[in-house]
């Protein structure tokens, strides 16, 4: 480089922008590099050395791992390098789950802790309970798959985290059910449970439903990691919501029948009230540990964690003037949302799938800020083809012609051992002749004996390849393009040959990736509106569930950009949870307002958020601050998870808490659910037929006084034949 007679980028036919990075240029000379990449081929060959090369690997990387030097920074890649990195990645961040874990049992202690110590109605271990119930679930999902010989790949192992959320998220909302039988003391355990689970049970089943399509809907996508992720998580979200029935339901009966005993949470011994022991003259501290009472209303079970957050969301759904701002920032977060839709790209980085600060991981960030993406790409010729015809030997020069004269290939750098061979010994070469010739020629010039197959008579070649270079194809749309491009070539040639390069298996993905999310998400999405339909009934609360969840979603893909993320096979797993993540919160507080017993708008979305707006609150900050976590991870994979999940439960909790009630206080339906007596069950079954068979009437007037006490008994009576229940 010091004599200035390096031509740039080609020399000699050599292409240095492949080699060297960080140039300075004058006159098409290099005059000085900073960053040297070197190739070297690895003799692969199964029946001897490919098994010393992989060794040879394995302990050069060890040895560069500790390379060091005082003038120059060293980085290396092998061609199994991203393989292993992501091997090593799925288990990396394993320590942080132990973390989540511990983070979610405080959690769940601090917001199922009353406002005051009571040792007889204390609900932490049923809170500690629920979160054993959805690390539970982790086990036959990771049995089962694996039986059934499914890899557990990275992407799994983002997993654990989301069924965790969803775990505590089911636990809040039988919890809020069983806290809302507190003032019906008199009632026996069967008939609360029943009460808790006709309400509760209702709506962890709707979740737990709409989570399970959508990752069966995931399961059906064209890339094997999301297969792997959605048949995993929909396992354990099944096995989750089993597990709340069946051990977090049968908790709260034996909770509950050690309440009716005045019997300590922890100790189980019989105790008494606080005034009592006062009396008998026990200690401020004995009191305080050993005190208790049955509770007779909710807010006597409730947390801080439920009960001020709840009135914060009361006071901004009820005032005009907080109404108003709400639904103006509301009609600018649709806007941004938009705007941020139309900018979205897709982009997948190599470096994305490795650990940060690994050696894999500098190595392809140097490369890509550094060196064009110019890639070596072949044109294969498979089977034997009759290379010593003029006509065939043209058509060869003519698909070369064509793909140089593409303007994504380069038209000034080829290895083409037939272009070589004609220009040293003429075109007019034929038959056997050719291939003596041609054999000659390849062994003086030792420069195409890797792209020459011959037969074993060497009377033929049986294939061959000639090598091309792309321009630089920087983003994934020139790759996808690319790709088809030099397919549509090959398919057309009428030779027998394909085009290849190595990074091609990834270029796959750039052709479909955006039609496939947006297809696997539409698809969800319909499923969510069927089970809103069959849930829900109700044509108002179907339109404002799918709504909203559409609204969640456009500002999920919306805000993707102001995070720095782009579409990718691993925000498509993520986006592909959101859909099911973006219903979950709106099908609470609108399950809530249809079983509301008041007969005004207004009253019945305060029942609603009174009702449900604890849990979902709760629901919410439990599973960010679980994955809170994730920021700790160096991998891309997790720390794209913790963002596209806090932008889905930030909005599906800021719709469900106050977006949903402003819209349920303007458009809400009339119509809703009674819970209770002979008569309401006839009524639900009634509910959209305008007319009353005949021979249900008497059996309606004789169940009169069976009615909820806010709806009189004729007018009940007469909403009964109207066939909907109006107030």
């Amino acid at each position: 480089m010091a004599s200035q007679n390096v031509t740039y980028p080609l020399y000699n036919n050599i292409l240095l922008s492949s080699i060297l990075a960080q140039t300075s240029v004058k006159n098409s000379h290099v005059i000085s590099a900073n960053m040297v990449r070197l190739r070297y081929f690895l003799s692969q060959n199964p029946n001897s050395t490919d098994r010393l090369s992989k060794l040879w690997v394995k302990e050069f990387i060890n040895y560069m791992e500790n390379f060091k030097t005082n003038e120059t920074s060293v980085v290396c890649m092998y061609y199994n390098a991203m393989e292993d990195e992501i091997q090593k990645s799925a288990m990396a961040e394993a320590h942080l789950f132990p973390l989540t874990l511990l983070l979610m049992i405080v959690y769940a202690s601090i917001a199922t802790a009353g406002k005051r110590i009571d040792c007889i109605h204390d609900l932490q271990n049923l809170g500690r309970i629920g979160v054993f119930c959805a690390l539970l679930s982790l086990v036959p999902a990771v049995g089962i798959a694996s039986a059934f010989g499914v890899r557990f790949m990275n992407s799994a192992a983002i997993m654990p985290f989301l069924i965790i959320g969803i775990g505590i998220n089911d636990m809040f909302i039988i919890m809020s059910g069983y806290a809302e039988t507190m003032d019906k003391d008199k009632i026996t355990i069967d008939e609360r449970m029943k009460r808790t689970l006709m309400t509760s049970g209702l709506a962890i089943t709707v979740t737990s439903l709409t989570d399970v399509l959508t990752f069966s809907i995931g399961y059906t996508s064209e890339f094997n990691t999301i297969k792997n992720f959605c048949l995993y998580a929909g396992i354990a979200v099944f096995f989750c919501y089993l597990n709340q029935l069946t051990i977090l339901a049968p908790c709260l009966v034996i909770h509950q029948r050690r309440i009716d005993r005045m019997k300590h949470s922890y100790t189980c011994h019989v105790t008494k009230p606080r005034k009592q022991l006062r009396k008998e003259g026990r200690s401020s501290c004995y009191v305080t540990c050993c005190s208790g009472e049955k509770p007779v209303s909710r807010s006597e079970t409730e947390s801080i964690l439920e009960t001020y957050p709840k009135r914060v969301v009361q006071f901004l759904v009820h005032n005009k003037i907080s109404r108003l701002v709400i639904l103006a920032v509301y009609a600018s977060y649709i806007t941004f949302s938009i705007l941020g839709v139309q900018s979205i790209q897709q982009s997948t980085k190599f470096s994305d799938l490795a650990i940060e600060g690994s050696n894999y991981y500098t190595a392809n960030v140097l490369d890509y800020d550094n060196y064009p993406l110019e890639l070596p790409f072949q044109i294969v010729f498979t089977e034997p083809v009759n290379y010593e015809k003029i006509e065939i030997r043209e058509s060869i020069d003519e698909i070369v012609k064509k793909l140089k004269n593409n303007s994504l290939v380069r038209n000034d750098f080829e290895v083409n051992w037939l272009s070589s061979f004609i220009q040293y010994d003429g075109d007019n070469i034929h038959g056997k002749n050719f291939y003596t010739r041609l054999k000659r020629f390849v062994n003086m010039t030792n420069a195409f004996k890797n792209d020459i197959v011959y037969s074993d008579d060497g009377e033929s070649v049986i294939a061959s390849r000639i090598y091309l270079f792309s321009r630089n194809v920087r983003t994934t749309e020139l790759q996808a393009e690319f790709l088809l491009y030099v397919r549509a070539i090959a398919e057309s040639s009428g030779l027998p040959c394909i085009i290849y390069a190595p990074i091609f298996v990834f270029c796959e993905q750039y052709i479909v990736l955006i039609s496939s999310t947006l297809q696997t998400v539409g698809f969800a999405v319909t499923a969510m509106f069927i089970v809103t339909c069959i849930f829900m009934p109700h044509p108002s609360i179907v339109l404002i569930v799918t709504t909203s969840m559409i609204s969640i979603l456009l500002g999920v893909f919306g805000f993707l950009k102001l995070w720095g993320l782009d579409i990718s096979v691993v925000t498509m797993i993520e986006l592909i949870i959101s859909v099911g993540f973006s219903v979950d919160f709106s099908a609470h507080i609108c399950h809530a307002y249809l079983s509301s017993t008041s007969r005004d708008k207004q009253s019945r979305v305060r029942e609603a958020i009174e009702l449900a707006g604890g849990p979902i609150i709760n629901g919410g900050l439990s599973t960010i601050v679980g994955l809170s976590m994730l920021l700790l991870s160096k991998s891309f994979i997790f720390q794209s998870f913790f963002k596209v999940l806090f932008l889905v439960v930030a909005f599906g909790l800021l719709h469900g808490v106050i977006i949903l009630p402003i819209i349920l206080s303007f458009i809400g339906p009339k119509v809703r659910i009674l819970p209770e007596g002979k008569a309401n069950v006839i009524i639900q079954s009634l509910i959209y037929n305008k007319t009353v068979e005949p021979a249900l009437k008497p059996l309606i007037l004789s169940t009169e006084g069976n009615c909820d006490d806010s709806i009189e008994p004729r007018k009940h009576v007469k909403c009964v034949q109207n066939g909907l229940d109006r107030t």
